[in-house]
């Protein structure tokens, strides 16, 4: 079995159920969240993290009825929490 690393637009299209314009959109109103690599060419190649956050991005605004303006707000509040808070956890023996 040969397995794609990298996916087409029209790929990821039938695998989300999401159109090829909607794609291209959310491209562009979620910048940053996720970003297909392009080939020389210019065609889209996206990776299975960037599935997943456009499965996540359907989610927020299909099933849980968000605006773009808000699901861009729970992307980022949930990009926050994930990322390390090394302030959060003191050295061990410092006092406060």
């Amino acid at each position: 079995m040969i397995r794609k690393d990298r996916l087409s637009i029209g790929e990821v299209s039938e695998i989300t159920e999401v159109p090829v314009h909607t794609l291209r959109y959310w491209e562009s109103e979620f910048n940053g969240f996720f970003e297909p690599l392009r080939t020389e060419g210019g065609q889209r190649r996206y990776d299975e993290q960037a599935v997943q956050r456009i499965l996540e991005i359907k989610s927020l605004l299909k099933e849980e009825k968000y605006s773009i303006a808000g699901a861009r707000q729970v992307l980022a509040r949930r990009r926050r929490f994930s990322e390390p808070d090394f302030e959060a956890f003191p050295a061990a023996g410092s006092a406060r």
